[in-house]
């Protein structure tokens, strides 16, 4: 940014003078902290990288999209992009050294886990929305409860025998889940062996089937002539 000046001394003959301009130069350094790229004149990186820029040049950033993911520029110039978008912005005469900022940020989509009961273990610790970042696979785990098996379904699938839990994954998010745990009480056969009436919840003698952990009530009628006791399983 300075002249310059000498002397053509004792000019006893013709002589040329050639004055030379080199401009000068400041250094662009971009850091990028995601998954994308980013391009300007001599860049191109994933990372942290620079180049020089002559003086008072506007060098123009452009990062990449990334499905999932949103971007911001900062420092020497600003810009957003969306969702899957990409952004652009102009770094304004560079008359000395700028540093520019990408920032890739993982967008989230909601996983819900709706369930019927028991509880749900591991990452989710009970049923609820939450919000997963693009493209991972949670893992949707359930207790063991004694009597009841139990059914994942919905955004992943499995299947736990009576008395087991279950666990699924939900692969690579890229749009809301919803998982839905049920778990089903298992059954034991209760049978009524009875020459008389029964009565009550249980209309006469035979086999039904009683869910796990019930108290069943027999009643045996009364019977003309006849005095009764019940016995076996109560």
């Amino acid at each position: 940014g300075l002249g310059a000046s000498c002397t053509v001394s004792n000019m006893t003959s013709a002589k040329t003078v050639t004055v030379t301009y080199t401009v000068s130069q400041n250094t662009l350094t971009v850091t990028n902290t995601g998954p994308g790229t980013v391009t300007s004149t001599g860049i191109n990186c994933g990372a942290t990288c620079t180049t020089p820029v002559n003086y008072g040049n506007s060098p123009v950033i452009t990062t990449s999209a990334v499905a999932g993911y949103s971007v911001t520029i900062s420092g020497g110039c600003t810009a957003s992009g969306g969702v899957g978008l990409g952004a652009s912005c102009t770094v304004s005469n560079m008359t000395s050294a700028k540093t520019v900022t990408v920032t890739y940020s993982a967008s989230t989509n909601n996983l819900t886990i709706a369930s019927n009961g028991g509880t749900i273990s591991g990452t989710y610790s009970a049923p609820g929305t939450y919000a997963v970042s693009y493209g991972n696979s949670p893992v949707v785990t359930t207790s063991a409860v004694a009597g009841y098996s139990v059914a994942i379904s919905g955004g992943c699938s499995a299947a736990g025998g009576i008395g087991v839990g279950a666990s699924c994954t939900v692969f690579n998010m890229t749009t809301a889940q919803t998982v839905t745990v049920t778990y089903s009480s298992s059954t034991n056969n209760l049978t009524i062996v009875s020459p008389g009436p029964i009565s009550g919840t249980y209309s006469g003698p035979g086999t039904y089937a009683v869910n796990y952990g019930a108290s069943p009530t027999v009643t045996a009628g009364a019977w003309a002539g006849y005095s009764v006791a019940i016995s076996g399983g109560c």
